[in-house]
C-alpha cells in the first residue's frame, strides 16, 4: 500500500516531505490550493507478529516508509531467500491502514461543507477580539448610518478566518455581551467564543455581528447548545441530522426566495404592496388576530442564533470531542421527503404526542410531521418517552438555565387576576379591563390550544397560534399551549403538559429512546415517518 501516493493522486497536490519521524507513524506534508497541511497516519502496530514469529513466519524487518511505499528492505539474507507476495501482504495488512480506515481519511480530507450566515448580536457597539492577532478587544460604533471602527466609517467589517472546510474550525473570535434566551425567562448576556469569519454590518438603526461558519461546525455548536454534548450518542446523531437539515432547507428556501421572488416577481412598487398585504395576518370580527413565527424573516443572513431559529453559542458550551465526534459520524447526512428536504422542527417535550406543522405555522401540513403518541410503535395509551421524571436523563438534555424552569412533563403555573389582565393588555395591545375568561375555541391533536377566547370586563378577543397564546399569558411565555385554566380566589392557576410546540422530534423523548437502546435512524424514523436519510 502506499497511503502517500493515494493522498497525492486523490488530492491532486504535490508532496513535500514523506518519512518516518519516530516508530509508530508517518507524516505526509502536502500542498494544495494556497494552504499546507500535515497528516500524521499512525500505523495499525509498529512491528507485525512476524518480527517475533519463529520458523517460516519469521520476518526480520520493521517496516518503515520504504517498506509502506513498495521497495522492501530485507536485513537477513534467509529472509530475502523465503519471502513471498502472500507474506509480505500479510505482514504490511498488520501495519498498515485497512480499507475502511483509509477510506475514512481520505473522505475527511476531500469533503466539503457549505457556508451560512448567522446573525449573532444587534446592538448600537460591539465589542469583539480577534484570537490571532492578540490586539484585545476592540469596538465597533453605528455612526451616521454606518460603521464606526478606530475613527473611520465603514459599510462593512469582514475578518476572515482560514481554517479548510473539510476538517472543523478552530477558534477565530470572541463577542462580548451576547443575549440569549432573548424573550424568556433563562435571558442573560455572555461572552462566546466562535469558529469561522466575523462580519459586522448595518441592520434596524444598529449593528449585526454576523457569523460566517460551514454548516458542520455550526451543527457542533448547535446540538450542544439545545442539549448537552454529554447526552446520548445516538439522540445527538439524530439532533445532527435534523438540525442540519433544518438550516439547509432555510438556506435553500431563503436563497430561493431572494433569487426568484424578490429578483423575477417584484418588478414594480404596485407589485410589491401587493406581496406585503399577502402576507398579513388580518385581525377577525372580535378584534382578535392570528400570528405565528417562524425563520423567514432574515433577509441579511440565513438564520439568527436564538430560539427563534436554532440556539447557536459558538464553541461557549462544546466541551470534550464528542459532539465533534456526533457531527463528524452524520456529516452530510439529511432528511428528505420526496426528494425534497425536510423542515425538521423540534421541541423539548411534546408531552405525550406530537402536534401538527400547521397548529403552530401557516396553515399546511408536511406528511413527516404527523400528530402521533410519542410510544413504542405509537401505540395508543402506551407509555409516553418523553412522560419522564428521571433527573439524570434530564440532566444529560436539558441546560442548567432550561433545568431552572424545569420540573416533569407536567407543569403548573398560577398569578392574580390583576396581574395577568395587565400582562395580556400589554402583551397583545387590547384593552381588557380585569380578565374574566379564557376559552379554548380550537386545539391541535395533541392538545394544544391554537386558538383561544380573551375575555375581560372592558373588551375580549380571540388569539392565535399556540406560541402567541404561550407569549400573552406569561412575562416570557407559557411552557405550552396544551393547559387547562381555572379562576379561583382572584387567582388564574394553569396546568399543562409539555414543553415547546411539540412538533418533529421531542428531545426529552429522544434521550429516554437513545437511553433505552434505540439507535439514531430509529429516533428519526420514530419522529419523522416516511423520510429517506441521504447526503
Amino acid at each position: 500500500k502506499s497511503m502517500a501516493k493515494l493522498f497525492y493522486r486523490l488530492l491532486d497536490c504535490a508532496p513535500l516531505q514523506t518519512g518516518e519521524t519516530e516508530p509508530g507513524f508517518n507524516l505526509i506534508t502536502y500542498y494544495k490550493s494556497g494552504e499546507y497541511r500535515s497528516i500524521v497516519v499512525f500505523r495499525t502496530s509498529h512491528r507485525s507478529h512476524h518480527y517475533y514469529a519463529e520458523g517460516e513466519e519469521h520476518l526480520t524487518m520493521s517496516p518503515g516508509c520504504a517498506d509502506v511505499a513498495g521497495t522492501f528492505i530485507v536485513p537477513v539474507r534467509e529472509d530475502f531467500d523465503k519471502l513471498t507476495p502472500e507474506l509480505l501482504g500479510a505482514m504490511l495488512d498488520e501495519v498498515t491502514l485497512s480499507e475502511e480506515a483509509e477510506t475514512a481519511i481520505l473522505r475527511k480530507l476531500t469533503r466539503t461543507q457549505k457556508t451560512l450566515s448567522v446573525g449573532i448580536l444587534n446592538a448600537p457597539e460591539i465589542r469583539f477580539e480577534m484570537i490571532s492577532d492578540g490586539a484585545g478587544v476592540q469596538k465597533a460604533f453605528f455612526r451616521e448610518g454606518k460603521i464606526d471602527y478606530n475613527g473611520t466609517l465603514y459599510d462593512e467589517l469582514f475578518f476572515e478566518a482560514q481554517t479548510p472546510s473539510t476538517m472543523f474550525a478552530e477558534p477565530t473570535f470572541i463577542l462580548h455581551d451576547v443575549v440569549i434566551g432573548k424573550g424568556f425567562h433563562w435571558e442573560r448576556t455572555e461572552n462566546q467564543k466562535f469558529a469561522g469569519s466575523l462580519k459586522i454590518i448595518v441592520e434596524n438603526g444598529a449593528l449585526t455581528a454576523v457569523n460566517l461558519i460551514g454548516v458542520e461546525d455550526y451543527l457542533v455548536s448547535v446540538i450542544s447548545s439545545e442539549m448537552k454534548p454529554e447526552a446520548e450518542t445516538e439522540s445527538l446523531k439524530a439532533h445532527a441530522v435534523i438540525s442540519r437539515s433544518w438550516v439547509m432547507a432555510r438556506m435553500e428556501q431563503r436563497h430561493r426566495a431572494h433569487d426568484s421572488r424578490f429578483k423575477e416577481e417584484l418588478r414594480s412598487t404596485p407589485e410589491v404592496v401587493t406581496l406585503v398585504d399577502s402576507l398579513r395576518q388580518p385581525e377577525d370580527e372580535t378584534g382578535g388576530y392570528i400570528r405565528w413565527y417562524d425563520s423567514t424573516g432574515h433577509s441579511l443572513y440565513d438564520v439568527c442564533a436564538d430560539d427563534h431559529c436554532q440556539r447557536y453559542q459558538g464553541l461557549t458550551r462544546v466541551t470534550g470531542e464528542k459532539a465533534r465526534k456526533v457531527v463528524d459520524e452524520t456529516w452530510g447526512l439529511v432528511l428528505r421527503c420526496g426528494g425534497e428536504l425536510c423542515d425538521a422542527r423540534f421541541s423539548k417535550c411534546c408531552g405525550g404526542i406530537t402536534e401538527l406543522y400547521s397548529s403552530c405555522w401557516e396553515p399546511i401540513d408536511k406528511p413527516y410531521l404527523q400528530a402521533l403518541p410519542d410510544t413504542p410503535d405509537h401505540e395508543e395509551g402506551g407509555r409516553a418517552f418523553c412522560m419522564t421524571d428521571d433527573r439524570a436523563v434530564l440532566a444529560s438534555v436539558l441546560n442548567d438555565y432550561d433545568l431552572e424552569g424545569y420540573a416533569s412533563g407536567e407543569w403548573e403555573e398560577q398569578r392574580s387576576v390583576g396581574e395577568l389582565s395587565t400582562i395580556i393588555e400589554e402583551k397583545s395591545g387590547r384593552k381588557i379591563g380585569r380578565l374574566e375568561a379564557l376559552e379554548p375555541i380550537a386545539k391541535g391533536p395533541s392538545g394544544r390550544i391554537t386558538k383561544l377566547a380573551v375575555k375581560g370586563s372592558e373588551g375580549s378577543f380571540t388569539v392565535g397560534k399556540e406560541l402567541e397564546i404561550r407569549r400573552i399569558l406569561s412575562p416570557s411565555h407559557l411552557k405550552s399551549s396544551n393547559f387547562s385554566v381555572r379562576f379561583e380566589d382572584g387567582r388564574v392557576y394553569f396546568k399543562g403538559r409539555g414543553w415547546g410546540h411539540g412538533v418533529g422530534l421531542c428531545q426529552i423523548g429522544a434521550a429516554v429512546m437513545a437511553r433505552e437502546g434505540y439507535g439514531y435512524k430509529a429516533i428519526l424514523e420514530h419522529y419523522y415517518p416516511g423520510t429517506d436519510l441521504s447526503e
